[in-house]
């Protein structure tokens, strides 16, 4: 209740008291949406409308990850042939491929020197 919005920490006497609870359980009851009831609020679970809550978000969630998972996919690049670039090509070879043999011939070399 001190984390609470707006806590005075001293009420001045009883009408503000009673004035900042009517605020206070107000907003717990109505508006402040609680972890260990599936973050909807009291007034919802106590009307019965907990788990039609908890079931349209579900699905709004799903729906959302196949929404997103779709339009993932219209951006995800296909494979390309390279080899219709002969610049690209060469590049590649040059840049990657070689490189690449070397450091695959080296540590073949050194675990034939370790193992036999």
């Amino acid at each position: 209740m001190k984390r609470a919005p707006a806590y005075p920490a001293r009420f001045l006497d009883d009408g503000q008291a009673v004035t900042y609870f009517d605020r206070y359980f107000t907003w717990y009851d109505a508006e402040h949406y609680h972890l260990g009831i599936d973050y909807v609020t009291p007034a919802q679970a106590h009307q019965g409308l907990r788990q039609k809550i908890v079931e349209q978000r579900l699905a709004q969630k799903l729906a959302q990850r196949r929404r997103h998972r779709a339009e993932n996919q219209k951006h995800k690049p296909g494979v390309r042939n390279i080899t219709t670039n002969p610049t690209m090509t060469a590049a590649l070879v040059s840049v990657i491929i070689r490189p690449l043999r070397s450091l695959i011939q080296k540590r073949a070399d050194k675990h034939n020197a370790i193992y036999g």
